[in-house]
């Protein structure tokens, strides 16, 4: 498992959680390698990091607390956490359990 960081520019993160075309889901095996990712100190000029998931199919609860959880820790640093390419099995669990509005989805 690896974060793949693409199309950086100087206010903005770019990731994809893999760098492959086969769908795969987001759960507790994920969290140690996001959380590597997002204890680093950002550049005082990123002021978005974007997820893609485009080729995520699924997503577990302790994975959706993270996401919840990145989010308040990046907004202490003046920084957005931004989904993008949300499935729409992805967007209707963020609706179920009312996180949708503690998450910005592209």
């Amino acid at each position: 498992m690896e974060i793949i960081v693409s199309n950086q520019t100087e206010s903005e993160i770019c990731i994809k959680l893999v760098d492959k075309q086969e769908a795969f889901g987001i759960d507790i095996l994920w969290l140690p390698v996001m959380d590597e990712y997002f204890k680093q100190v950002f550049a005082p000029s990123i002021d978005k990091v974007v997820m893609n998931l485009e080729n995520a199919d699924y997503i577990d609860s302790s994975a959706l607390w993270k996401l919840v959880n990145y989010t308040e820790i990046l907004k202490k640093q003046s920084i957005g956490l931004e989904l993008s390419n949300v499935n729409d099995h992805i967007l209707r669990i963020l609706k179920l359990t009312r996180l949708l509005n503690k998450l910005t989805i592209q």
